[in-house]
């Protein structure tokens, strides 16, 4: 039986009520000001003060010295209304997002009014605009990036994805892939905003690096209270294993498993990039950056937005109708298991990463089934 969109639009709108019935009351000043801060004291000339002074309010600042720089653009808006603009940027993101998987995957319109639905219902979607984070900006430039490289502008896709560096470990595995595929032009575009992202930090002096590599380790030392919302593989490992076994043991099972997951992620770009496989490329990539992270909060699992659309529209470039229904049921299980461990358990063990490990395998899998095609060469 298929849904109609009026029906669609009832059900989301239930599932988001549902779940922001469960917020708690007065929690709506939350990571918004951390971002807002730092970009205040950027244009104060007060810069030595964000990374240490951070960690004396309830919200740090853990990014890398050349995010202040785009957060320095959102804090121009006064305090008061700082929250309410990422949630228009936010709105904003996911419209231009969807029109990006439009031009990479063409399908019917109410193809991507479903995808629109599902993604504001899920609960990566409503935590970002809870917490006011800036969760959207990354989906949109990976969907940007490619779309560009749909169109043959794999230059401008790598600039956009070099971008992504914002956040380093959501980045870096698009580098990786790019590197295995032999696609220098992509590659060429990511050192250009890497450059860029690197040297606009020059005016800050090269001491607030060091301040920043402080932050991320005392962001990810102060965790593990919390390490059931993160959306990765080592968080699923932590909250299931760890009280039969030490941290390092943990860590240890964790990058096994990520060289695994590594394997799955690059054979299919070393096997070729064409246009029918390009999506599901992309959609792989985005699986391991958050599977195998060691430290990805909640909202980022608005990433997974990526591969749930690729797996949507782009349904018909399965080889295998099992391994499609399989990874649908894994994008399913992911979707209520959000809801229920982010809203209604807040606690117990962090199955995202693990039902994100499985898809991976499953869409690499499929693609080592499709025979190779290497119509987009460098």
């Amino acid at each position: 039986m298929r849904l109609t969109a009026i029906e669609i639009v009832l059900v989301a709108l239930g599932i988001v009520l549902w779940t922001w019935s469960s917020i708690p009351p007065g929690s709506l000043e939350r990571d918004w000001t951390a971002w807002h801060r730092a970009g205040d004291l950027w244009w104060k000339g007060r810069v030595a003060e964000i990374y240490p002074g951070s960690f004396d309010t309830r919200y740090p600042f853990p990014y890398p010295p050349y995010a202040i720089n785009l957060f320095a653009l959102f804090s121009i808006v006064p305090y008061r209304f700082a929250h309410g603009t990422a949630v228009l940027f936010s709105v904003a993101a996911l419209g231009a997002l969807v029109w990006c998987l439009g031009v990479a995957m063409p399908g019917r319109r109410g193809e991507y009014v479903t995808v629109s639905l599902v993604a504001i219902a899920s609960a990566p979607w409503l935590s970002t605009l809870v917490v006011g984070q800036l969760a959207a900006l990354y989906p949109l430039l990976i969907g940007a990036g490619l779309a560009c490289w749909a169109t043959d502008r794999r230059f401008l896709a790598g600039l956009l994805w070099g971008i992504v560096w914002v956040k380093p470990n959501i980045g870096v595995p698009f580098a990786i892939c790019c590197l295995a595929a032999r696609q220098w032009r992509a590659l060429l575009g990511m050192s250009v905003s890497l450059a860029a992202l690197l040297l606009s930090t020059l005016p800050m002096g090269l001491s607030v690096w060091h301040d920043a590599y402080a932050a991320r380790l005392r962001a990810v030392r102060e965790c593990p209270e919390a390490i059931s919302k993160h959306q990765t593989l080592h968080a699923f490992f932590s909250t299931t294993l760890g009280p039969g076994i030490s941290h390092r043991g943990v860590d240890l099972l964790w990058a096994c498993a990520v060289v695994g997951l590594l394997a799955a992620m690059l054979v299919p770009w070393w096997r070729g990039v064409s246009a029918a496989r390009l999506p599901r490329l992309v959609g792989v990539t985005v699986l391991f950056a958050v599977a195998s992270n060691y430290y990805l909060w909640f909202y980022d699992g608005l990433l997974v937005l990526i591969p749930g659309a690729v797996w949507f529209l782009a349904r018909d470039g399965y080889g295998s109708p099992a391994l499609h229904a399989l990874a649908g049921a894994l994008l399913g299980a992911t979707f209520i298991w959000q809801h229920l461990s982010l809203f209604w358990l807040q606690g117990g063990p962090a199955l995202t990463g693990a039902l994100l490990a499985l898809w991976l395998v499953v869409e690499s899998l499929d693609l080592w089934r499709a025979p190779a095609d290497r119509t987009h060469g460098p």
